[in-house]
C-alpha cells in the first residue's frame, strides 16, 4: 500500500502547486475569459483536493512532506519560469499550458483510482465522475491555451 500512498501524496502536492499557480494567474490577468475560466476550475480543483485529502486520511497515508513539497515547488517553479509574475499573453499562455497538463495528470489519477476501487480499502467515491469533470476542465483550459498561444506567438515570428 506504500506505493498507493506515495502516488496519492504526489498528486496532493501537485494540486497545491496548481492551486497556487491559478491564484497567481487570476490576480495578475486582465483577461476576463482567463479569470473566469481559471476561477471556475480553481474551485473544482480545490474540491477535488479535499476529496483526495479525505482518501489519504482514510488510508492513513500520513504526510510525506518531501513529496508534497516537491509538488508545491513545481508550482512555484512554474511561476518563476513565467518571470516576475504571470504578465502578458505569453505568461498567461505558459501558465494555462502548465495547468492544462496538470489537469490531464489529475484525470489520470481519477481514472486509475476508478479501476482500483473495488479491491482497495477506501469508501466508494465517484471516480468516474471526477475523471469526466477533469476531462471537461482540460477541454476548457485547452481552448483557452490555444487562443492565448495564437495571440502571444502570432507576432513572434522572425
Amino acid at each position: 500500500m506504500q506505493n498507493l500512498h506515495t502516488y496519492l501524496n504526489d498528486h496532493k502536492g501537485a494540486s497545491a502547486g496548481a492551486l497556487e499557480l491559478m491564484e497567481s494567474l487570476v490576480e495578475q490577468t486582465s483577461d476576463e475569459e482567463v479569470r473566469d475560466c481559471v476561477c471556475r476550475i480553481h474551485t473544482q480543483v480545490a474540491e477535488e483536493a479535499s476529496i483526495l485529502e479525505g482518501i489519504i486520511e482514510l488510508l492513513d497515508a500520513g504526510k510525506p512532506l518531501t513529496k508534497q513539497a516537491a509538488g508545491w515547488v513545481s508550482g512555484v517553479a512554474s511561476q518563476l519560469k513565467l518571470g516576475p509574475g504571470v504578465r502578458g499573453k505569453f505568461g498567461e499562455f505558459q501558465a494555462v499550458e502548465s495547468l492544462s497538463l496538470a489537469v490531464l495528470g489529475k484525470r489520470a489519477l481519477w481514472v486509475l483510482r476508478d479501476k482500483l476501487q473495488p479491491g482497495d480499502l477506501t469508501p466508494p467515491v465517484a471516480y468516474a465522475k471526477l475523471a469526466e469533470a477533469s476531462a471537461e476542465q482540460h477541454r476548457q483550459l485547452e481552448a483557452l491555451r490555444q487562443r492565448l498561444g495564437e495571440e502571444s506567438l502570432r507576432g513572434d515570428r522572425g
